[in-house]
């Protein structure tokens, strides 16, 4: 184990301060940094996984020769300077002292590619797909949900539970919200940012492994 990893396992049991930004990034580890706070990406479980993959599976096979393109996580997403054009009061004060925001969504649809500053990208996207997990569910229905919300992305979905996903669509710079369940087996939901698209889960396929994982 190296100094760093073994420093970053002290601050998880508590017997050290939390690692700099600066040790993080000399460490290659992944992490999101909102509003200052650095949050640590702890491996998915395999549900997890399980429901991001067959969203990808299809959204990746729709955008096939079409200008956009979906990216799965790990993807550097910077929102910093659209959020401090919009005013955002907590950018606005991180960037006083040298804090930016890194967001790393589950899935990001761009349409622009123009946004792209290397690695990372600065633009506003299309979509972002959000799948909870125990350790991040607050985040992604809370400052992400609001941060999505105020820098102007279309659609934003968050799967909960794997069989709940909550829809949030972009009107007059304010979210509405549409809820769907699984029902008898399967679900279809429209993508309202591309009209002729549909994504369909199946309870049956996303958990056709849980009996072996869950055990």
């Amino acid at each position: 184990m190296s100094d760093l990893l073994e420093k970053l396992q002290n601050a998880r049991n508590g017997q050290q301060r939390a690692l700099s930004e600066e040790e993080l990034l000399e460490e290659d580890l992944r992490y999101e940094i909102i509003d200052g706070i650095i949050y640590m990406m702890a491996p998915p479980e395999p549900i997890h996984q399980d429901v991001l993959g067959e969203i990808h599976r299809q959204l990746s096979n729709y955008f096939l020769n079409k200008p956009c393109k979906v990216y799965e996580s790990p993807f550097g997403f910077n929102p910093t300077k659209v959020l401090a054009e919009a005013g955002d009061e907590k950018t606005i004060k991180g960037l006083e002292d040298k804090r930016e925001q890194w967001l790393e969504p589950d899935l990001t649809v761009v349409c622009d590619p123009s946004k792209f500053d290397g690695r990372y990208y600065k633009g506003v996207p299309k979509m972002i797909v959000e799948i909870a997990s125990p350790s991040t569910a607050s985040r992604d229905d809370g400052r992400k949900k609001e941060i999505y919300e105020k820098i102007g992305v279309n659609e934003y979905w968050f799967v909960l539970d794997h069989h709940n996903v909550y829809v949030y669509l972009l009107k007059n710079g304010k979210y509405e919200q549409t809820f769907y369940t699984i029902d008898k087996g399967s679900l279809t939901i429209p993508v309202a940012s591309f009209p002729d698209l549909q994504v369909t889960l199946d309870e049956k396929e996303i958990t056709k492994f849980a009996q072996w994982y869950n055990a």
